[in-house]
C-alpha cells in the first residue's frame, strides 16, 4: 500500500511506484558501471617490458578484458531495460489520457442526453420513486412510527457510507461534476456539438465554471451569497515565530492550519536575506463550514463554489488581504500551498494575485478545471479514494495545460476497509502528509526537482511566521467595520 503515480509536469509518461523503483535500481547501476570501467582502464593492459598481448598464466589481463565485455553488456542490457521503462511510462500515459478523453466525452454526451430528455428522464425516475417511498410505508407499518423507519434507514446509509470512498464512485463524480454543465445547455436546448463547442473540452466558455455559476445565480437570495470579510492577525500560542525552512513535502502539509471554529486559517512564513526581495510561503486551510447559507466562516462551501467558478470567494479576498497585512507587496515571490478548499485559495492567489509565482502545492484539492499560469511550478496531491478532488471534475487536458502540472496520486485502502467513523476518512489531512513523506523519499525526476525547488526557495537569513484569522461580516453589520468588500 502506498505506491505513488506521477504524471504531468511537462512529461507524458506516467510512473508508478514500482516503475520507480525498478527505474532508480537502473539509474543507480548505470553509474556504478561507469565507476567499474573507469577503474578496468586505468589498469595495465600488458606488464612492463612485454611488447605483445603474450599473457602467462596467473596475469589478471585477461580477466580484466572478460570483466571489460561483462560489463559492456551489462551496459547494454542497462541502457535497453531503461528504454523499455521509459516506453512502458510513455504507453501507460497514453492509455490513460485516452481513457479519460473517451470517458469525459462519454459523459458529456450522457449528460447532454440527461438534460435534453430530463422529462423522460424524471418520468422513468418515478417508478423507483414509488418503490421508495412504498417501502417506506411498509416499514412504517412495521415499526409503528414513521420516527423510526426514518432512523432504520439513517442507520442503512451510515452502513453504506464506504461506498464514498470507493476509487470507482469516487471516479463517477468527477465524471459527474464534469458533466454537470452539459446537462444544463442539454435542458435549455443547446445541440450537442454547440455544447461540447463550448464546455471544459472545448472553448471553456461554459464548463464546470459556468455551471458552478449558474448554481450561484440559482440558489436564492441568501444561499451561497458572499459577504464581506475582515481579517486580523492572531497570536501564534505555541507555534515557532520563526520557521525552519521546509525542506519537501512533507514539510509544507505539515504546516498547513488544521482549521476550526476561531481558529486561524493562514500561515505566512516570511524568509529575507538583507538586500535581497523577501520570499514567503503562504498555507492555506481546508474547509470548516460545510453550511450553503455563509455565517461567520468564511472557509465555507460558499467560498468553494465560488472559488470554482473562478468568482471572488470571500476565503481568496481574506487570504489577499491577509498577505498585503503581512507585507508582502506585488511581485514579491509567493509559494502558495493549500489543502482542500485552501488549495481552491492557493491557486487563486496565483492565478489573480500578482505576485512572482514561485510555485503551487495543493493537498486533496479540487482544483482539476482551475487554470494555473503557464510556467508555474505546480503539484497536485490526491487520494484515489477521496471524493473532495473529484467535485472540481475531471484534470484538464495534455493540450490545455493539463501537462504543466505535476499530479501524484497514491491509493490507501488496496489492503483494509476505509474506517467506518468518519464520512470521508480518505479527505483526512494526515493521508496526505503521509503521502507527502513518501513523495519526499521517492526518487522520480519530477517529484525530486519540485521538493529541490521548494528547498531552494525557502531559504534566508532572517524567518518569521504570523497566522491569521479571516471571519465574515453578518449583513446588518457590513456596513458599520472595516472590512475587504466583495466585488463590484
Amino acid at each position: 500500500m502506498g505506491d505513488i503515480t506521477v504524471s504531468g509536469g511537462g512529461s507524458t509518461a506516467v510512473a508508478t511506484g514500482e516503475l520507480l523503483e525498478h527505474a532508480a535500481g537502473l539509474r543507480r547501476l548505470s553509474v556504478s558501471i561507469d565507476d567499474w570501467q573507469r577503474a578496468l582502464r586505468s589498469a595495465p593492459v600488458l606488464p612492463p617490458g612485454r611488447l605483445a598481448p603474450q599473457w602467462m598464466p596467473g596475469d589478471p589481463e585477461p580477466y580484466l578484458l572478460e570483466a571489460g565485455a561483462a560489463l559492456h553488456r551489462a551496459a547494454e542490457l542497462s541502457s535497453e531495460l531503461s528504454g523499455a521503462l521509459d516506453r512502458a511510462a510513455e504507453n501507460y500515459g497514453w492509455v490513460e489520457r485516452t481513457a479519460a478523453g473517451l470517458t469525459e466525452a462519454g459523459g458529456a454526451a450522457i449528460g447532454w442526453a440527461t438534460g435534453t430528455f430530463a422529462p423522460l428522464v424524471l418520468l422513468w425516475l418515478l417508478g423507483p420513486a414509488f418503490s421508495a417511498g412504498t417501502g417506506f410505508a411498509l416499514s412504517t407499518l412495521v415499526t409503528g412510527s414513521p420516527a423510526a423507519s426514518w432512523h432504520n434507514l439513517s442507520s442503512w446509509i451510515s452502513r453504506q457510507r464506504g461506498v464514498l470512498s470507493d476509487p470507482a464512485f469516487v471516479a463517477f463524480v468527477r465524471v459527474f461534476v464534469s458533466s454537470v454543465d452539459d446537462t444544463m445547455l442539454g435542458a435549455v436546448g443547446v445541440p450537442l456539438p454547440a455544447t461540447l463547442a463550448v464546455d471544459d473540452r472545448g472553448l471553456r466558455w461554459f464548463g464546470v465554471r459556468g455551471a458552478a455559476r449558474t448554481v450561484i445565480g440559482l440558489a436564492g437570495p441568501s444561499a451561497l451569497k458572499e459577504t464581506p470579510v475582515t481579517v486580523r492577525q492572531v497570536p501564534a500560542g505555541d507555534a515557532p515565530t520563526a520557521a525552519e525552512p521546509p525542506h519537501g513535502f512533507t514539510d509544507l502539509a505539515d504546516r498547513i492550519p488544521p482549521g476550526g471554529r476561531d481558529a486561524p486559517q493562514l500561515r505566512i512564513e516570511k524568509y529575507e536575506t538583507p538586500g535581497t526581495t523577501p520570499r514567503w510561503v503562504v498555507y492555506c486551510g481546508g474547509t470548516i463550514d460545510t453550511g450553503l447559507t455563509p455565517a461567520g466562516e468564511p472557509w465555507d462551501d460558499t467560498s468553494n463554489i465560488h472559488g470554482i467558478a473562478e468568482l471572488d470567494a470571500g476565503s481568496v479576498r481574506a487570504t489577499l488581504q491577509a498577505m498585503r497585512d503581512a507585507g508582502i507587496k506585488p511581485g514579491d515571490p509567493v509559494l502558495a500551498v493549500g489543502y482542500s478548499q485552501g488549495g481552491i485559495v492557493a491557486t487563486d492567489v496565483v492565478r489573480q494575485g500578482g505576485f512572482t509565482n514561485a510555485g503551487l502545492v495543493t493537498f486533496g484539492s479540487p482544483t482539476g478545471q482551475m487554470v494555473v499560469p503557464a510556467g508555474v511550478p505546480n503539484v497536485a496531491v490526491e487520494i484515489r479514494e477521496d471524493i473532495v478532488p473529484a467535485l472540481g471534475g475531471e484534470p484538464r487536458e495534455a493540450d490545455r495545460g493539463g501537462l504543466d502540472r505535476i499530479l501524484v496520486r497514491r491509493s490507501i485502502y488496496d489492503e483494509h476497509p476505509p474506517p467506518t467513523d468518519e464520512v470521508v476518512p480518505a479527505h483526512n489531512i494526515r493521508n496526505y502528509r503521509e503521502t507527502a513523506a513518501i513523495m519526499d523519499a521517492s526518487g522520480e525526476e519530477r517529484v525530486t526537482g519540485m521538493r529541490e525547488t521548494i528547498a531552494d526557495f525557502a531559504r534566508g537569513e532572517q524567518t518569521s511566521v504570523t497566522l491569521w484569522r479571516a471571519d465574515r461580516v453578518e449583513g446588518r453589520r457590513a456596513g458599520a467595520e472595516q472590512a475587504t468588500p466583495p466585488p463590484a
